[in-house]
C-alpha cells in the first residue's frame, strides 16, 4: 500500500493565493506553472500599473513576486505605491530580480531571490513566507497586544535571514524545457528502486511531458508518459505527484482510444493508496473516473467532485472537472444544465490565461448554442516575434510540416520546431493547429507574406 504523504509542509497547508508581476512572458509562464503544480492559485500582471489594478479588483493575494525591471510602473515605484496603503503594505513581497546592484538589494521586501534563480530556490523561498505567515497570522489570533498585521510583517522582514542558495539554473524557454524533459524521460529505467527525491522529479517530468503532448493533439504520446507515472501492479513512481496525473492520464486514454487500459490502469493504482485522500486528490480521482465511466454511472462522480467546497482551492483543477462534465451533460441532450457549468469554466480559464482550454470552452458553448465573444490572443500577437518567427508562423498556419518549410526556408527541421516551440507562448496557443486562427485574427497575413517572404 501507498501512504499518502501529509501536505503540511507543502503549499496545500497553506495560504495560497500569489500575485506574480513579471514583464518576460515565458518566465511568467514558468514561473506560473510550478506553483500552479503545488497548488497555488496564481493571478499573473506583466507591469506595476496592471499589478495595482489586480490588487484593487479581487480579493488580496497571500504573497506578491515582484520583478524590479518592468514596464510602465517598474518595481521600486510599484512598492513604494504599496507600501502607502495600509491593506496593501500587509502583503510579503519576493523580490525576483538581475539587478544585483545595491539599489536592487536594498528595496524593503520580505526576501530577494536573484535571477538566475533555481526551482527549488524558488519553491523553498516561497513555502518559507508563506509558513511565517500562517504563523504571524497565529500569533494574532492568540493576543490582542499586537497592534497589526503590517507590524508582524515587518518583523519578519528582520527575523526572516534565508541566504540565496546557489544558483542551479537559468529559467528557460518553454521550448528548451520540454525537450530536455523528453531527454531525459527516454533514458528511464522502469524500475522504481531509486530515492523518493529521484521518484518526485522524474513523476514531474513525465506527468509535464505527457501534458504538453494532450496539448498538442498527441495523444498517444501523451497516453505513454501518463501511464509511466504508474507501474504494470500501479505502483507510483512518487506517493504524491504521480496522483496528480490521473484526471489527465484518463483524458489521454479516451482520447488515445485505450479506454480500457486507461480505468485499468488508474484503478489498480488507486487501490494502492493507504489512508484519506486530499480534497484535491478527491477531486482528481473523480473526475478520472468521470471520464472514463460508463454513461449511467458518470454523472454520480461529477456531482460528488463539485459537492466538495475543497476543490475550489485548486481552482484550474475545478474548471477543467466542470468543462468535462459539462461535455458529458451535452452528449446527454442537457443543454440548459451544460451551459452555466461551461460558462463558469471559461471564466475561470480566462481569469487564469488558460488560453487553449478557454476555446475548448468557448467552443463547447457554441454547440450549445451560446454565442460567445472574445478573443484568444491579442491584434498585434505577431508583432512580438522576430521576422523569421513570422514566417515560420505563417507557414504553419498554411499547414507545412517542419521539414516542407525548412526546405524553403533553407532551415533544418529541428531549427523550425523551435522557433515555432519559443513562438507558442508569445501567441498564446498550445499548437500548430491554432496558428491559422491567429493570423486571421491579426489580419497580419499579407504583411507577413509581402513584407518578410524574400
Amino acid at each position: 500500500m501507498v501512504h499518502m504523504e501529509s501536505e503540511s509542509t507543502s503549499a496545500v497547508a497553506l495560504p495560497g493565493r500569489i500575485l506574480v508581476v513579471e514583464d518576460d512572458r515565458q518566465i511568467l509562464a514558468i514561473v506560473s506553472l510550478l506553483l500552479e503544480d503545488e497548488g497555488y492559485e496564481i493571478v499573473t500582471a506583466s507591469d506595476g500599473r496592471q499589478a495595482l489594478a489586480r490588487l484593487r479588483e479581487g480579493a488580496n493575494p497571500d504573497l506578491i513576486i515582484l520583478d524590479l525591471m518592468l514596464p510602465s510602473l517598474d518595481g521600486w515605484e510599484f512598492r513604494a505605491i504599496q507600501r502607502a496603503d495600509p491593506e496593501l503594505a500587509r502583503i510579503p513581497v519576493l523580490v525576483v530580480s538581475a539587478d544585483a546592484s545595491a539599489k536592487a538589494r536594498a528595496i524593503d521586501a520580505t526576501s530577494f531571490l536573484r535571477k538566475p534563480f533555481g526551482v527549488d530556490d524558488l519553491l523553498d523561498r516561497v513555502r518559507r513566507i508563506l509558513s511565517e505567515r500562517v504563523r504571524m497570522e497565529a500569533r494574532m489570533a492568540e493576543t490582542e497586544r499586537l497592534v497589526s498585521l503590517g507590524k508582524l510583517a515587518a518583523e519578519a522582514t528582520h527575523e526572516m535571514s534565508n541566504p540565496l542558495g546557489s544558483v542551479v539554473a537559468n529559467v528557460a524557454s518553454i521550448e528548451q524545457l520540454v525537450h530536455r524533459m523528453k531527454d531525459v524521460v527516454h533514458t528511464l529505467p522502469r524500475d522504481l528502486d531509486r530515492p523518493v527525491e529521484a521518484g518526485l522529479v522524474l513523476a514531474r517530468v513525465r506527468r509535464a511531458v505527457g501534458v504538453a503532448a494532450l496539448a498538442e493533439g498527441k495523444y498517444v504520446e501523451a497516453f505513454t508518459q501518463l501511464r509511466g507515472l504508474f507501474d504494470s501492479d500501479g505502483m507510483p513512481l512518487h506517493n504524491y505527484a504521480s496522483f496528480l496525473g490521473v484526471a489527465d492520464l484518463a483524458a489521454a486514454a479516451i482520447h488515445a482510444e485505450r479506454h480500457n487500459e486507461g480505468r485499468d490502469v488508474i484503478e489498480r493504482a488507486l487501490s494502492c493508496i493507504d489512508g484519506e485522500s486530499t480534497g484535491r486528490l478527491r477531486q482528481l480521482i473523480a473526475r478520472a473516473r468521470g471520464v472514463l465511466a460508463p454513461p449511467d454511472e458518470a454523472e454520480a462522480h461529477f456531482d460528488n467532485a463539485l459537492g466538495d467546497p475543497a476543490g475550489n482551492q485548486w481552482p484550474f483543477e475545478r474548471a477543467q472537472l466542470r468543462l468535462d462534465y459539462a461535455e458529458w451533460l451535452r452528449r446527454r441532450r442537457r443543454i440548459n444544465e451544460a451551459k452555466p457549468v461551461l460558462m463558469e469554466a471559461l471564466g475561470t480559464f480566462h481569469r487564469l490565461g488558460a488560453r487553449s482550454w478557454a476555446q475548448r470552452a468557448q467552443a463547447e458553448l457554441r454547440a450549445s448554442g451560446v454565442t460567445v465573444t472574445g478573443v484568444v490572443a491579442d491584434a498585434d500577437a505577431l508583432d512580438d516575434l522576430t521576422p523569421q518567427q513570422r514566417q515560420i508562423v505563417r507557414l504553419a498556419g498554411e499547414g507545412l510540416s517542419d521539414r516542407e518549410i525548412g526546405d524553403r526556408l533553407f532551415l533544418s527541421p529541428r531549427t523550425v520546431s523551435s522557433h515555432l516551440y519559443r513562438s507558442y507562448p508569445k501567441l498564446g496557443v498550445a499548437s500548430r493547429h491554432q496558428l491559422r486562427d491567429v493570423i486571421a485574427r491579426t489580419g497580419d497575413a499579407s504583411r507577413v507574406t509581402n513584407q518578410e517572404v524574400q
